[in-house]
């Protein structure tokens, strides 16, 4: 994967599925976690997608600037009719510019 520097637009993107089938979940929420601590909640539902945008069944994203370097956290956490979660990071890289 190529370095991610400061500034850079991040797409935080998650399918839901129940078995084998992309499904909705009743609501989704997105809370991405700087390298200061500071954590952001997204959330929506497919009807009101609010700070998400629903982009097919069972398939969300949200569009993230990534302002600092550091490790940047996330959780997607969803209910209803899919209870899901899934986490991970992301790295971003000192920039000599930014």
């Amino acid at each position: 994967m190529a370095d991610i520097f400061p500034a850079t637009a991040l797409k935080f993107q998650c399918y839901f599925y129940v078995g084998s089938t992309l499904t909705d979940p009743t609501a989704i929420t997105l809370k991405v976690q700087d390298p200061a601590g500071v954590v952001t909640t997204y959330s929506g539902t497919p009807s009101v997608h609010g700070d998400l945008t629903h982009t097919a069944t069972g398939d969300f994203c949200v569009d993230v600037t990534v302002a600092t370097e550091g490790t940047w956290k996330w959780r997607w956490a969803a209910t209803g009719a899919v209870t899901a979660a899934d986490e991970g990071e992301v790295e971003v890289t000192r920039s000599e510019f930014v």
